[in-house]
């Protein structure tokens, strides 16, 4: 037996998988140009170049938005709500922190563990907004309940009571 052709080499190969050529996705761009039938007056010129696509232009935000207009503050003649000063964790600086009650659904399931929550507090120290951040589903309710009933002192910056927003912590344990 002599040596093997290029065709016996092929059949004694195993058959290896087709490999998948992938092409990348072409855009084709399209142009007429409109040619203008030349004068009696001027002699026939060579048509102006193909004009260029231009994008169109993309509006800044600030060229999208309208206009201002006035806010109900304003027309009342009161100040405009300034954003909130970070508090950081707010459970100690509470006046009063009632206690969540366990959820009885939840103390039958067994479920236990810390429900964190995000607070503004306003200028007289009351809780206007709470949100949870974090904690076991079963447990929110009551710690969204017990945070909007806790009272903080108001702060005070550079003499004028401003809004403060921080968290608060609530742990609930198995007992």
């Amino acid at each position: 037996l002599g040596p093997a052709g290029p065709d016996e080499e092929e059949r004694a190969r195993p058959a290896a998988a087709p490999a998948q050529e992938f092409e990348e996705p072409r855009t084709t761009l399209t142009l007429t140009v409109a040619e203008t039938a030349p004068t009696e007056s001027a002699p026939a010129a060579t048509p102006p170049p193909a004009p260029r696509p231009t994008p169109s232009p993309v509006p800044t935000p600030a060229e999208a938005a309208p206009a201002p207009t006035a806010t109900p503050a304003a027309e009342k003649n009161e100040a405009p709500k300034k954003t909130p000063v970070s508090g950081g964790v707010l459970n100690s600086k509470a006046i009063d922190l009632p206690r969540p009650t366990y959820p009885p659904t939840a103390r039958s399931a067994g479920v236990y563990g810390t429900v964190t929550v995000e607070v503004t507090i306003d200028e007289r120290g009351s809780v206007s907004e709470v949100r949870v951040l974090n904690g076991h589903p079963l447990l929110h309710q009551a710690a969204i309940t017990a945070a909007r009933q806790a009272k903080f002192s108001p702060t005070v910056l550079s003499g004028e009571p401003v809004r403060v927003k921080g968290t608060i912590n609530y742990n609930f344990t198995r007992q």
